[in-house]
């Protein structure tokens, strides 16, 4: 994933910048996603 914490900094807080309107934009699609406090974004269930 982008935001894994090995990854760029700068793609992590551009996309924690995408993510948190997305959330309030569309709360059933992205409501498994939380913020680690490294910026990596990740779901609750990995798979489904």
């Amino acid at each position: 994933m982008r935001t894994a914490p090995g990854d760029e900094e700068d793609l992590r807080l551009v996309f924690g910048q995408v993510a948190e309107p997305m959330k309030a934009e569309a709360p059933g699609l992205f409501q498994d996603f939380r913020q680690d406090g490294d910026l990596s974004w990740v779901p609750t269930y990995r798979e489904v």
